[in-house]
């Protein structure tokens, strides 16, 4: 066998390598990216002083502000009909900068949510929950006033870390002194991240530049030892 077709056969199944993991690789990283619509959620709320001092004294209302609707590579948000004629722009969803208008428009339409009372531990829990954008508001037992600021929460939660999404969700919402309102985003199992809308990776670029560098060079020496000859 000459060194020729050695050279070859390497370049040929190192690309076929690379290529190979990189599928792989994509593959695993798409279903990921992509969540399921069809499985259901569950919320669960943890209300504290920042003292610690547990708050039970309270009522949790959660309105399903938008549903999630996915398609082979991507997923976005649409309104719900209670929310059709929100002017509000879907993009904001993804973080927390318009809860309080989502609010006002939530009691100027008089929609009706879903009602749970904290319990003695400050903990309330919404199970069976569709996929989309939730609006959390807690207010105290006689609704005098707001014990935290609105929230809102998309479901599931992207966990940027490990590259999943969390279907089981915990919020920790504490209230301040004298109804000075404060919002802790943390979650159970990641952070509040804009949730992403492709599945492509960057990590794969420099393998491919690499294999890309080295076909090239493998392919430029072949050629020369043919010219030699």
């Amino acid at each position: 066998m000459n060194k020729n077709k050695i050279i070859k056969i390497f370049s040929c199944s190192f690309c076929a390598m690379v290529l190979i993991m990189l599928s792989s690789t994509l593959s695993v990283y798409a279903e990921a990216s992509i969540p399921d619509p069809n499985k259901y959620c569950s919320l669960n709320i943890e209300l504290k002083q920042p003292t610690g001092e547990t708050i039970f004294d309270g009522n949790v209302y959660l309105y399903h502000i938008a549903n999630l609707i996915t398609t082979d590579s991507d997923y976005y948000y649409e309104y719900t009909s209670s929310y059709s004629e929100c002017d509000i722009q879907k993009e904001k969803l993804s973080d927390n900068s318009c809860s309080k208008e989502i609010d006002a428009f939530t009691k100027n339409r008089n929609i009706i949510g879903q009602e749970a009372s904290l319990n003695e531990q400050g903990k309330v829990q919404f199970t069976d929950l569709s996929s989309g954008t939730y609006l959390v508001v807690i207010k105290n037992t006689n609704n005098d006033f707001y014990l935290t600021e609105p929230l809102l929460i998309s479901l599931p939660n992207y966990y940027k870390e490990a590259n999943s999404f969390n279907y089981d969700v915990t919020a920790y919402p504490k209230a301040m002194k004298n109804n000075e309102i404060s919002i802790q985003k943390g979650l159970s199992q990641g952070t509040l991240n804009k949730l992403p809308q492709t599945g492509q990776l960057w990590w794969p670029v420099p393998i491919l530049m690499f294999s890309g560098i080295l076909f090239i060079v493998l392919s430029f020496v072949t050629r020369r030892n043919n010219e030699c000859k």
